[in-house]
């Protein structure tokens, strides 16, 4: 059955909550396994970790909310009822959502680099990394409706692994010389 949306933006808060954590979760492991292999300095990797979350989420944010704000245009260019696109778009609540979830995002990679050792928090950064994007991937599923959720979970997984993984291998080679 075809559901048409009448005024119902939670489609929108969940794009942006995927957006920021997702972003947050790849960008600092992918951070934090370059610069751990490279130099095997915990202390590196949680300075570099912190400012990375907080200067990558803040603009995660301004372009949350600068993009809501050309969506929002567009569709009152496009002769969408000014009421309709200002209840599904909302510029500044999409900031902040991803604001919040690029932190939180972010900080779940880098914990481990707090309490074990760098070899040991590395694979438990990436193991607990994996876990949030197929959780993340999974639900997605759940919620939009679409898709088997270990698939969707599995293949956002991937994506992010695969991502992450080129820091490792920028950091690795970077040792070599």
């Amino acid at each position: 059955m075809n559901k048409r949306v009448k005024g119902d933006d939670s489609g929108a808060f969940f794009k942006d909550l995927i957006l920021g954590g997702q972003d947050g979760l790849v960008e600092v492991l992918g951070l934090s396994l370059g610069l751990g292999i490279a130099t095997g300095d915990s202390r590196i990797v949680i300075i570099a970790g912190l400012a990375s979350t907080f200067s990558e989420s803040i603009s995660m944010s301004a372009v949350a909310y600068t993009s809501s704000e050309a969506e929002r245009d567009y569709y009152k260019n496009m002769n969408v009822s000014a009421s309709l696109s200002k209840k599904l778009i909302h510029p500044l609540r999409s900031a902040w959502v991803v604001l919040i979830a690029s932190i939180i995002g972010s900080l779940i990679p880098l914990l481990p680099f707090f309490f074990i050792s760098i070899n040991n928090a590395m694979v438990v950064s990436s193991i607990i990394t994996a876990l949030a994007l197929f959780l993340t991937g999974a639900l997605e599923s759940k919620v939009t409706h679409s898709g088997k959720w270990f698939s969707k979970g599995s293949r956002l997984m991937l994506i992010g692994l695969v991502s992450a993984s080129i820091g490792f291998l920028v950091g690795w080679i970077s040792k070599k010389f």
